[in-house]
Parts: C-alpha cells; sequence; structure tokens
C-alpha cells in the first residue's frame, strides 16, 4: 500500500495500547479493501485509535462509508475510535448538505 495513503504510528511508553492512524492520498474503492484490513487489524489491536484523515486527493462515497462502519465496528470492540476529518472547505459542505458530517465528527465514544 502506498505510504502517502496509510501511516500507522503505534503510541509508545504507557500509551502502547494506542495508535495514531493517518490517512491521505487516494482515499476512494481503489484503495479500500487495503485500507479496510489494516484499519480493521488496528481495532482488533489497539484500545484507542485516533484516525485522521488529512487533506486527501480524492475521497468517493465508498470511503465515507468505510468511516462510518469502522466506527460502529470500534463501538462494539470498546475501541475508543476518535476521528479528525480535515477536508478542503467545499468537501467539507457537499458532506454537511447531505448528512454525512454528523457520522463523520462524533467518536464512538459520545
Amino acid at each position: 500500500m502506498d505510504n502517502s495513503l496509510f501511516q500507522l504510528k503505534p503510541g509508545k511508553g504507557k500509551n502502547q495500547k494506542s495508535a495514531s492512524i493517518t490517512i491521505g492520498g487516494d482515499f476512494t474503492i481503489n484503495n479500500i479493501t487495503e485500507l479496510k484490513k489494516s484499519i480493521t487489524d488496528a481495532i482488533d489491536a489497539y484500545d484507542k485509535i485516533n484516525l485522521s484523515v488529512n487533506n486527501p486527493d480524492n475521497i468517493d462515497l465508498t470511503a465515507i462509508q468505510l468511516l462510518i462502519s469502522l466506527q460502529k465496528s470500534a463501538s462494539v470492540k470498546n475501541t475508543e475510535l476518535n476521528l479528525n476529518f480535515s477536508v478542503p472547505e467545499d468537501l467539507s459542505l457537499i458532506l454537511e448538505h447531505s448528512g454525512f458530517s454528523f457520522h463523520l465528527i462524533k467518536s464512538n465514544n459520545q
């Protein structure tokens, strides 16, 4: 998988049960299978995950659906998943008007 698309940084010291994941690049159906597997593995391995989507080059509905699904999966496994979703303003407005922004700004521990 392209390193600009997905980066996992495990916590250190007393934060060993936490990890930070950053997603960027082409966050579309073209890469969704690999991303789902990697993030699902992290949900199984860590108690707390900070997941950041930082201005991806491309994003599609499949990616949005994956994020919502991951929030639900983490909740079932009692993994705290905090989502930081940063996209250009035009995409943010589209998500807000389509009703997806609500799902993307809350974390599963609320």
